[in-house]
């Protein structure tokens, strides 16, 4: 197998394999930005003996070692896995170049789900947005204005006992949530929701999440991790409801929770980056 430069073969009851640039639980720039795979540390187990992989013999054995490594080489030709890592190109050094939507404005409504997250307004790092709904709240409203992405990580913009909630959440490691200080009063109200990026060649980036009704801001957050390519492999975009995985887990059981007003108009453009200097001032 290979995945991002993480590799390893199997044969006869042998196992090598090496971790590659990225450590999932411990992400470090620099060790992908320096990463040659040539300078890998390989790793070598009798599984015959050794099923956990507790005891490494790559220092005892490196002629056994070479042999794998040399299988690995052979195999991953065959199955055209090679140039090693080339599934980084687009996740870290090109982002930029990963599948998305040629538009920059969307004029969406109540009740349409099942957006992929490539044809939908992006929330991941570079594309700052200002979301603006109009809403008929109801008292006490409750439930999903609009949401994407799922349990793996997810941005969702949600009502719930009248208040105004909104939740970035890079994977289930970094949550960023903004509510407002009181709930909203029923009636007609122009949401805003401005969701604004730094503008740097990062692939993990800060921003600054806002929300207004009727042009006064209610709440704030610095979301200081982003997602740099997508919010999750398959769930989608959906307007007053969140399909799926939930997008937050503060409504998690309560899927797809259904906004219980009337959404009039749901308008989100892209909008300019922000420098490092504004994000930090926003703090």
């Amino acid at each position: 197998f290979e995945v991002m430069g993480s590799r390893g073969v199997y044969n006869d009851g042998w196992f090598a394999g090496t971790l590659g640039p990225r450590i999932p639980w411990s992400p470090n720039n620099t060790r992908i930005q320096n990463w040659d795979p040539d300078t890998d540390a390989w790793e070598l187990y009798d599984l015959t003996s050794d099923f956990t992989q507790a005891n490494d013999l790559a220092q005892k054995m490196p002629g056994k070692l070479e042999e794998m490594k040399q299988l690995f080489l052979s195999e991953a030709s065959k199955n055209l896995a090679l140039p090693i890592g080339a599934g980084l190109y687009t996740w870290y050094y090109h982002p930029e170049e990963a599948a998305r939507s040629p538009l920059t404005e969307w004029e969406l409504f109540q009740g349409q789900t099942r957006i992929a997250e490539s044809n939908a307004p992006l929330y991941r790092a570079g594309f700052s947005s200002l979301a603006t709904v109009k809403t008929q709240v109801p008292a006490n409203a409750s439930g999903v204005l609009y949401a994407v992405g799922g349990g793996s990580g997810g941005f969702s913009v949600y009502m719930d006992n009248g208040y105004l909630h909104a939740e970035y959440m890079a994977t289930l490691l970094y949550r960023y949530k903004a509510k407002s200080a009181a709930p909203l009063s029923p009636g007609t109200k122009a949401i805003e929701v401005k969701m604004l990026w730094e503008d740097t060649k990062e692939a993990v980036r800060s921003g600054n999440l806002t929300l207004a009704v009727d042009g006064q801001e209610v709440a704030r957050v610095l979301v200081e991790k982003s997602c740099p390519l997508a919010l999750s492999a398959s769930e989608t975009f959906d307007v007053g409801m969140d399909l799926g995985a939930p997008a937050s887990r503060d409504y998690d059981g309560r899927t797809p929770f259904r906004y219980n007003g009337k959404i009039i108009s749901l308008d989100i453009q892209y909008i300019q980056n922000l420098d490092e200097k504004e994000v930090l001032e926003y703090v």
